[in-house]
């Protein structure tokens, strides 16, 4: 396919323009329809005849399809739907349109950067996570050695909206205090409540910058800590009991799973055990 302009308007000088340097096929990824739709554009690239102008040419851009896009804008704000008001997993949404995980991750930051951006709203409940958005990158310095790139990053979110605050490069207290001190005053003592992993680090960052939000801590961490715990005891009763590790047996080794479950989901075989 190809655009109906005849001329267009320099972005440097404005000056109009209907000379073509040249045409080039640029494939982009559109929003599906019955099947993956991928669009052939024959693109036009105008030449600047403007002696004045310090741009010689520049590239045909429209508003589906910006400047360096790879990807129609109507199917960006797809995506960002599926993941942000659907409250989806990012993979899951990647294999559904037929994109790569990084390019939709790209998309949620971009969202993420423009509204940081944008006036500050008051938060009650605040959400703290690391995420993890690669794997693990080296790359050599300017002196020969090798530096590692860890892929995380620490993730703010209202709890309350589910909308995303900010994301910030590691997964230390650093990085939650860079972010919280970009905050107003009055924002950082209105929350209330901050819900965060069972993280060291995180909790000496949030009590002198939210003097007034009680920390919680997720469900699942707390019940996993719990489970480690009762596994380690066990272990531990069986080397001082019978001086070896716990064999079949052994009860508490033969029914070790039991002692994980919870007491609602025990059968009435179970319980004796």
């Amino acid at each position: 396919m190809e655009t109906f302009a005849r001329e267009a308007a320099c972005p440097s000088c404005g000056v109009f323009t209907s000379s073509v340097h040249q045409r080039t096929l640029q494939r982009v990824r559109d929003v599906a329809f019955d099947g993956p739709v991928t669009v052939v554009w024959d693109k036009k690239r105008w030449r600047c005849k403007e002696t004045g102008c310090v741009r010689r040419s520049f590239a045909e851009a429209t508003d589906q399809v910006p400047i360096r896009a790879r990807l129609t804008t109507r199917l960006c704000v797809a995506v960002l739907a599926a993941v942000t008001t659907e409250v989806r997993a990012v993979d899951r949404v990647a294999t559904e349109y037929g994109l790569s995980w990084p390019t939709v991750g790209r998309l949620v930051a971009a969202a993420a950067t423009a509204l940081a951006g944008g006036p500050v709203r008051l938060t009650r409940a605040l959400g703290i996570d690391e995420h993890r958005f690669r794997s693990v990158r080296w790359f050599r310095t300017e002196a020969g050695a090798w530096a590692r790139i860890e892929p995380w990053s620490t993730i703010f979110t209202d709890l309350g909206t589910g909308a995303v605050l900010g994301v910030v490069d590691g997964r230390d207290g650093a990085a939650v205090r860079g972010w919280l001190t970009t905050r107003p005053r009055w924002w950082r003592h209105r929350v209330q409540v901050v819900a965060i992993d069972p993280s060291a680090a995180f909790r000496a960052a949030l009590h002198p910058l939210l003097p007034n939000a009680n920390t919680s801590v997720d469900h699942f961490h707390l019940v996993k800590l719990a489970n480690d715990a009762v596994t380690a005891v066990r272990r531990r009763c069986a080397w001082e009991t019978r001086d070896r590790r716990g064999r079949a047996v052994d009860p508490a080794w033969a029914h070790r799973l039991l002692l994980l479950r919870g007491a609602d989901t025990l059968s009435v075989r179970g319980w004796p055990k």
